[in-house]
């Protein structure tokens, strides 16, 4: 199965963390390459999509919410995720808590089997706290992914 990692950012961090995913899901044996938003043309050669976008007082950037609901058919047939990044100098403690408010309408809208949120960053480096939180999320990913390919085989 071939993984999308499609992104919305304005700085670093989301571009670091979906990058991080993407590798991740590699290492772990599952075909996955990232991309911006907007130089994703179709979803069409890809069985699943993990979709990320960094948040700015709340909300996702406006590409990633774009994005989803204009692919939101396309997307019902796949394995969806949702990430966000940020906001930025979000502590690792409190990421969980600013979940962006368009991802209860994504929710409905795209059925994501997991969405999650990792914390902000003021540069372009990951603490090791969020690599692992990162490393873990696609590692959950990356089974779920594998155990599919193994039942349709």
């Amino acid at each position: 199965m071939y993984v999308l990692v499609a992104y919305a950012t304005r700085r670093g961090p989301t571009t670091i963390i979906a990058e991080r995913i993407a590798s991740g899901l590699r290492a772990n044996g599952v075909q996955a390459r990232a991309e911006p938003i907007t130089n994703v043309k179709s979803i069409s050669p890809y069985g699943a999509v993990v979709l990320g976008g960094s948040a700015q007082m709340s909300h996702w950037l406006d590409a990633a919410v774009r994005f989803a609901r204009h692919n939101r058919k396309d997307l019902a047939g796949r394995a969806v995720w949702i990430f966000s990044s940020g906001p930025g100098g979000t502590a690792r403690r409190v990421a969980g808590h600013t979940t962006p408010h368009e991802f209860h309408q994504l929710v409905k809208l795209v059925e994501p089997r997991g969405e999650q949120v990792f914390a902000g960053s003021r540069r372009d480096v990951l603490s090791q706290e969020d690599e692992a939180a990162i490393d873990a999320w696609t590692q959950k990913i990356a089974a779920e992914l594998l155990a599919v390919q193994e039942r349709h085989q």
